[in-house]
């Protein structure tokens, strides 16, 4: 819906904690069309915004179901040439393949664009964030010209006087670069055989953001959290990703000199990636693993004692189900490669919360399956019309302080409890699937 591009945003504190910095960290000046960042890239939910970190979730969510189900479900038509999307039409392409893809290519853009990834793509105006249409009928297609009045076109047709240009919030994290770098390895590894060009940008941008990464992470010693050698938890997984797509050793020795400390220090923090290292490691890695797995379980058990649900419940300004299906995710790994200490009973506690069994009242989180009554209204960009997109999972019960829980079934503009966000749902996309290859 934005083919006339991103302009770079200027220094500003925007909504929704948007921000730019004093500068662009770009080559482009405030207000200077960015040109090719309009190509791919998921909305956040309800809002028309391209978050960076969020769109980094999904790809890697996708890439993870792709890899270990092999899911070829084929409901879309996809035409990247076109910009064309028709659903319930098959093509002949698995729909995860043309989603990961599609996530790809407008984040290998601001890596190759901007240099590094920005902290989002967003709406110039406020009314145009929360518009309650189709995304399409938001823009008129055309740059603005603050010379023009309101509605006002060029004679040539290619500028009006409607301020609904986009902006890039460009300033750089090196986090934020660490995340991509481990999305583009594990997002080359999956296009490989299908789209072997972007492939190849994906896992140059890989390599080079790593690098410059732990380069700034060095220069900014203030800021690290931690005293391991490259500077956080980061480029461990960026290794081990890299390692998996291109199989070269030096990827492989920086993952091992960091796991080891990594798990000393937070061991259900980090388990999901030393999990995910198993199928690349040896016999001798997974014994070693062993008593970090027991340690796991530990974890596993306290968390009976917090609450009666047996899960980790956020207590935030934003319900915490994706933390729930993240850590069932970790769950299920852990009964697969480990079910002498992680029985098979662990597996169910993520999977009982999210489908009823929670404070509240007794729904589904996850609209259609789960629960023989699955909740009815989602913050989406159907909201106004109280309803739902089958797939969405609530952020779930959010707690208020003292000792009040809520979720409303009948309101849902409260989106810290009802927002149907593309990295929560691809999250459950994950759990469930992992959840549904135990249970076979």
């Amino acid at each position: 819906p934005f083919k006339e591009g991103y302009l770079q945003a200027p220094p500003s504190d925007h909504f929704d904690l948007h921000s730019q910095g004093p500068t662009t960290d770009t080559k482009y000046k405030p207000y200077e069309l960015i040109p090719g960042l309009n190509i791919g890239g998921f909305f956040d939910a309800g809002d028309f915004d391209i978050e960076t970190g969020s769109n980094i979730n999904v790809v890697q969510n996708f890439v993870r179901t792709w890899e270990l189900f092999r899911s070829e479900r084929d409901e879309t038509f996809v035409s990247q040439k076109q910009r064309y999307v028709d659903l319930h039409r098959p093509d002949g392409v698995p729909d995860l393949l043309q989603f990961i893809e599609h996530g790809t290519l407008n984040l290998v853009a601001q890596a190759e664009i901007l240099g590094h990834m920005s902290q989002t793509l967003s709406n110039s105006v406020l009314d145009n964030y929360h518009h309650l249409g189709d995304a399409a009928s938001i823009t008129d297609g055309l740059h603005y010209d603050p010379s023009l009045k309101p509605y006002e076109v060029s004679a040539d047709g290619k500028s009006s006087g409607t301020p609904d240009d986009l902006w890039a919030f460009t300033t750089r994290n090196p986090s934020l670069d660490f995340r991509a770098a481990t999305m583009f390895a594990a997002a080359s590894h999956a296009l490989k055989g299908y789209n072997d060009e972007l492939a190849n940008r994906a896992l140059t941008q890989s390599k080079r953001l790593m690098t410059e990464a732990e380069e700034l992470m060095k220069k900014r010693k203030n800021e690290r959290k931690n005293d391991n050698e490259f500077g956080g938890y980061g480029d461990m997984d960026a290794a081990l990703m890299l390692y998996g797509a291109t199989g070269e050793k030096q990827y492989l020795n920086k993952f091992e000199g960091m796991i080891w400390k990594a798990l000393d220090r937070n061991v259900s923090f980090t388990m999901q990636s030393a999990l995910d290292a198993i199928p690349y490691m040896d016999e001798a890695y997974k014994k070693k693993l062993t008593p970090y797995v027991k340690k796991y379980k530990e974890y596993i058990d306290s968390l009976g004692i917090e609450n009666p649900y047996g899960i980790p419940m956020g207590t935030r300004n934003w319900a915490g189900n994706s933390q729930v299906a993240s850590f069932g995710t970790t769950v299920c790994f852990a009964h697969k490669y480990y079910p002498e200490i992680i029985g098979k009973d662990y597996i169910f506690s993520s999977a009982n919360y999210l489908f009823g069994c929670h404070p509240y009242h007794n729904y589904s989180f996850v609209a259609a399956p789960g629960a023989a009554r699955p909740k009815n209204v989602f913050y989406g960009n159907n909201r106004a019309d109280f309803s739902f997109i089958p797939g969405n999972m609530a952020p779930g019960v959010l707690f208020r302080k003292p000792d009040h829980f809520e979720n409303y079934d009948d309101w849902p503009f409260l989106w810290g409890q009802n927002e149907g966000t593309i990295a929560g749902n691809t999250q459950y996309i994950i759990f469930g699937s992992a959840l549904k290859s135990m249970l076979k």
